[in-house]
Parts: C-alpha cells; sequence; structure tokens
C-alpha cells in the first residue's frame, strides 16, 4: 500500500476506535475498548517475534467476544488481505467476530472466506464484509491533502456525510447465538511504576489523552524491556525516543534523525535559540546521535509529576516539528514559518466540549476549499436523489389514472368469469348423467376447490 493508502487507512481505523457504533450497528453488538495495530502473540513468527499486528482489536460489551478487523482503502485482493491477514486469523482462532474493511468486495474473495469458514464448522466464528461508503472515502482524501496534525479535529465529519460511513456487503453466521465469553467488566488500569514497560504504558495513555490530535499516539506500541517508547514523527528515518525513568535517575524525550536527515538537523541546530524559546531553555543537542533532547530529574516516587512535565514538553516538540515532518515545510524556511498559523484549528473549542463542538461551518473552513468541493458534491447527490424521487412521483400519478383504469377492467372481466361460471354450474345441475368421467375428473373436483354446491 502507498503511504497515501496507509495514512487513509490509518484516519478510518482512528475514526472507528472513536465512534464504535458504527461498526457496533453492523455487526449488533456493542463494542467497547478498541485498539489499533494490536500486537497479537498468536501470530509469533521469525519477522514477527512478539505477534503480527491486526489494523483494529475490540471485545464486545455483552458477550465479551473479542473482533478481529482488517482494513484497506482499496479492493479487496486475495494476497495481501486474504491469505495473509484474513486466512490467518481464522486459522489461528477459535471463536471470535472477524470483520474484513475495504472500498470494493470482488464477491470470489468473500466466498473464499466463507468456505474456510464452512470447512471449520468447529469454529465459533462469524464473518462480515463491510464496505467504505464513496463520500467518507473522498473525504479520507481531502484529510490526506491536509495537515496531518489537523485530521483528529475533522474526523467527526465522517458521521455527516448523509449516510453511514460503512455499510455491510455480506455475512457468514457461525457462532452460536447462546455463546457467551467473559462479559466485558470496565477496569481502571493499574501501574507497577517500578517496572520500566509499566511506566511507558503510563507514559502512553497519558500522552493520546492529554494530546490525542497526534496520530500516532492511537497505535499500540510492543513495550520492550530497558527501552525507550518510540513513536513515528512523520517522515521514516525521524522519529521520537522519551522514557520516564532511565538508569540514570532521568527522564527525557529527544527527538531522532537518520543518517539522510543530516542536513535537517544541522538546520535545526543552526537555530537552537528559536527551539529553545520555543519548546524549552533545557533544549541539548547531540551531533553523534543526530538528537534534539530534553531531559529533568526523575525518581519512581514521583512518576505521575514527571510524566505531566514531559507530556507537556511532548506537545511543545511536535508543534514545532510537525510543520516539516508532516507538513512537508524545509528546516531552512525554520524563520518564515508561522507556528501559530499551522496550530491554530488543533484547539478551537478546546475549553468548551472540544472537536466535538465545532460548527460545521468551523470544520469547514478548517479545510477549505477543499471542503466546499466535497460539499458541492454531497449537495449535488441530495439533489439528484429528490430529482429521481420527484420523477417516480410523477410517474406514479401520471399513471394512477391508467392503473385505475386497468384495474376496473380486470374486476368486470373477473365478474364476467364468475357469471359464465354459475351459469355453466346451472347447466352441469341440469344434466341427468352426474356421475359420468368427465363430471367426476373435471367438474367435482373444480365445485370442490370453489366451494361451489
Amino acid at each position: 500500500m502507498s503511504k497515501n493508502g496507509a495514512r487513509k487507512e490509518a484516519y478510518l481505523k482512528i475514526h472507528s476506535k472513536l465512534f464504535p457504533v458504527c461498526l457496533s450497528n453492523i455487526i449488533g453488538e456493542e463494542i467497547v475498548k478498541s485498539s489499533i495495530k494490536c500486537e497479537l502473540r498468536m501470530f509469533k513468527s521469525e519477522k514477527y517475534k512478539n505477534g503480527k499486528p491486526i489494523d483494529l482489536f475490540a471485545i464486545t460489551r455483552e458477550r465479551g467476544i473479542k473482533v478481529y478487523g482488517e482494513y484497506q482503502v482499496g479492493q479487496s485482493d486475495i494476497y495481501n488481505h486474504f491469505e495473509k491477514k484474513v486466512k490467518l486469523l481464522i486459522q489461528n482462532i477459535q471463536e471470535g467476530i472477524i470483520i474484513w474493511v475495504a472500498s470494493e468486495f470482488n464477491q470470489n474473495h468473500i466466498n473464499m472466506v466463507k468456505q474456510l469458514l464452512k470447512n471449520n464448522p468447529d469454529k465459533q466464528i462469524n464473518f462480515f464484509a463491510i464496505q467504505i461508503n464513496p463520500l467518507a472515502l473522498d473525504l479520507l482524501d481531502v484529510f490526506n491533502r491536509g495537515y496531518e496534525l489537523d485530521v483528529y479535529n475533522q474526523l467527526n465529519m465522517i458521521n455527516q456525510i448523509g449516510s453511514p460511513p460503512l455499510s455491510l456487503v455480506d455475512y457468514h453466521l457461525q457462532m452460536s447465538t447462546s455463546y457467551l465469553a467473559v462479559p466485558y467488566k470496565e477496569e481502571v488500569e493499574t501501574y507497577d511504576f517500578s517496572i520500566d514497560v509499566d511506566r511507558n504504558k503510563y507514559l502512553l495513555a497519558n500522552l493520546r489523552e492529554a494530546i490525542p490530535y497526534y496520530l500516532n499516539f492511537h497505535n499500540e506500541k510492543e513495550f520492550v524491556v530497558n527501552k525507550p517508547l518510540r513513536i513515528a514523527a512523520g517522515r521514516d528515518g525521524i522519529y521520537y525516543d522519551a522514557t520516564v525513568y532511565d538508569d540514570s535517575g532521568k527522564a527525557f524525550l529527544k527527538i531522532c534523525f537518520s543518517k539522510s536527515y543530516n542536513e535537517w538537523y544541522k538546520a535545526f541546530k543552526s537555530h537552537s535559540k528559536l527551539i529553545r524559546g520555543k519548546i524549552s531553555p533545557n533544549i541539548h543537542f547531540n551531533d553523534r546521535n543526530r538528537a534534539i533532547s530534553f531531559c529533568i530529574q526523575s525518581n519512581l516516587n514521583n512518576i505521575p509529576e514527571v510524566v505531566e512535565r514531559l507530556t507537556g514538553v511532548y506537545e511543545k516538540f511536535i508543534l514545532f516539528f510537525s510543520p516539516f515532518t508532516y507538513g512537508r515545510r524545509n528546516p531552512n524556511e525554520i524563520t518564515n514559518i508561522n507556528f501559530d498559523q499551522y496550530n491554530k484549528n488543533l484547539f478551537k473549542n478546546k475549553d468548551d466540549g472540544g472537536i466535538w463542538k465545532m460548527t460545521n461551518k468551523e470544520m469547514g473552513k478548517a479545510i477549505a476549499p477543499e471542503f466546499e468541493k466535497l460539499e458541492r458534491k454531497l449537495i449535488n447527490n441530495m439533489e439528484l436523489e429528490v430529482e429521481s424521487l420527484q420523477e417516480r412521483f410523477d410517474f406514479l400519478e401520471e399513471h394512477s389514472v391508467v392503473l385505475k383504469e386497468v384495474t376496473n377492467r380486470i374486476l368486470n372481466r373477473q365478474d364476467k368469469i364468475e357469471n359464465t361460471l354459475n351459469l355453466l354450474i346451472n347447466r352441469f345441475n341440469e344434466y341427468p348423467d352426474k356421475e359420468s368421467t368427465f363430471s367426476n375428473k373435471h367438474v367435482t373436483p373444480f365445485r370442490k376447490d370453489f366451494n361451489i354446491n
């Protein structure tokens, strides 16, 4: 998949996580606790030592059924998605709900999934093939051409296209309706700060809540012992590393550049004063590792306070570097960039309910003029639907008189047929040989069928 396709797919998965009702309405069960890019340990291999990632993993509330989702912004295919994803899922699980989301489906691919399930009747698995609404795809295209950090605030627009963003194409049910796993019970997450993996989990949870518009925080991470929390920064070879407490008793955050971005690192370092003014005076440059870092003292007794402070600085890192890693600006233009302009849409109405209270007009301005084009397309589609309905109404109205006349003719003919039949019956009653072969074979059964004496 292209990078652009991967980005649109990521937007759709986050939308499904934020608005689970779209999938819940299709599978008939309420979805809770969704995770994106979750490592499934059942798929361990040489390549995936900790398990293979699944696009969306969730649980249903009432029955506690596990939901496995595979997404693709494109037409269904055999190799990359049926063979490597859906088939692998069916082979490795005994029960659950599998959803396959695509822009368009080849019915043969769906039939292959159904047949595979029929060949394994002992598996308690339900399958749903789900198609993406073309209007939702248009919006994903608009988001993809915009600024990455604005997308989160615009995802609710997918719910306002006038029809469901996802629709059912086909399904196969072989899970018993009485099947019950472990009903979902919401629990408060607990962390043991003496364990470095738990500290990183706590850090990511806080980053996700405090900076939800940074979409990479929504992906689940495979936490590794004695390793910092690594998050992609928007370009291959640029990433963030952070840890809450290391062996030297410090917490740190840094953005790292690969060798191919050495010139970027040099350009940023040449504007160290600007960076320290925008982010923190406590910014350090490491030429050997091409890293720009921030660090503070930490200890295991004040992890929440350290995380709170680290989160605030992390957001400043994101707001400063994202115009280059996502906005496609060159670091040599750094003095000409209006950072406030780039980030103006991120905090709109934040104190008054956040992104979900943005008006349609405000959301439209956020991605104008692309949204205006899409809005016109939606209006045109609705106008065409209204015109089509009006044409059907006019047709029915125009032909109603004719239909009424035809109906009257049919009723008149029916009356004539009944009168003729009655006349024939009466004449037959006068016929002396009522027990003849003709009578027994034709007339008598007819009289019984129509209750004629």
